[in-house]
């Protein structure tokens, strides 16, 4: 019996010896949190305006979620943090368990505003250098929204939108869908492309589009010439969004305030970690057939 037992053993101690031989990465990692994004819903405001944090985490549970600036840290039970930045500054995203921590930066620049390693006119922390070499790299575009793939896209790039007497605001029924063109370059290279809801009401309405986030889900990937693994210097994204069939429009909203149609917003960073700072926003009513 005693000799059955150590067989025993010895044939569980190789399975265990076997798989962690086999699989070392799995065995390292398995159980720590994972940050897959990190993102602000405006990463250049004024003085005051609410900013929308945002973030996606994959791997084991999370113990605690954190976001740490020169205001202080706050502790955190969902995806989303708003904020009123006074000064630019970077927000610092820990995710962390028993197991161990990953952490994501962002920055987050206020109009006529510095602090130490970041640039006035936007931008990441940088190492050195001035705001001015720091802003030569910079992405530079246009983005809009618009019911067919073919265009034409619109924004308030000419002038404030107000209400929804302009006819700048796109309209869209429960369960249609719209598009939005982002067109941007950089010498330096386009690293990312994100697609945000930047209303400041209702409260944590705000945040990025993605597959299955209602009441506007992005269908399949962006289509055109889009492809950021090479860091191309010039993009043109197309993004084909789609309306929930129960989606109401925000003025309709419990909490939505003076808020009129939805806003959206790009964010477009480059291989040097500059951020876009050109704060042009499409308008979308959710109007009935």
């Amino acid at each position: 019996m005693k000799l059955r037992l150590f067989r025993f053993f010895l044939f569980t101690l190789s399975l265990a010896l076997v798989g962690y031989l086999r699989f070392p990465a799995l065995a390292a990692t398995r159980g720590v949190p994972r940050i897959e994004q990190f993102t602000a819903s405006s990463p250049t405001v004024s003085s005051g305006e609410p900013v929308f944090l945002s973030w996606r985490l994959s791997g084991a549970e999370t113990r605690s979620v954190r976001v740490v600036s020169e205001a202080g840290t706050a502790t955190l039970s969902g995806n989303a943090l708003k904020v009123e930045p006074t000064l630019s500054g970077v927000y610092t995203l820990i995710a962390q368990n028993r197991q161990g921590s990953d952490q994501r930066e962002q920055a987050v620049q206020v109009r006529g505003v510095t602090v130490a390693g970041l640039p006035e006119s936007g931008g990441a922390p940088s190492g050195g250098g001035g705001a001015a070499e720091a802003d030569a790299g910079e992405p530079e575009g246009s983005f809009g929204v618009s019911l067919s793939l073919d265009g034409p896209f619109i924004s308030d790039e000419a002038g404030s939108i107000t209400g929804l007497q302009d006819e700048r605001v796109v309209r869209v029924p429960p369960g249609g869908e719209f598009f939005a063109e982002v067109a941007y370059r950089d010498p330096d290279g386009v690293a990312g492309v994100t697609l945000n809801l930047v209303n400041s009401a209702p409260e944590g309405l705000s945040g990025t589009l993605s597959p299955d986030q209602p009441p506007f889900s992005v269908v399949d990937a962006p289509t055109g010439t889009c492809d950021l693994g090479l860091l191309p210097t010039a993009v043109r994204c197309l993004y084909r969004v789609r309306v929930a069939e129960d989606a109401r429009n925000i003025s309709e909203l419990p909490g939505a305030e003076d808020e009129f149609a939805y806003v959206f917003r790009v964010q477009v960073s480059d291989g040097a970690g500059d951020y876009a700072n050109e704060a042009v926003r499409g308008y979308v009513a959710v109007s009935p057939r």
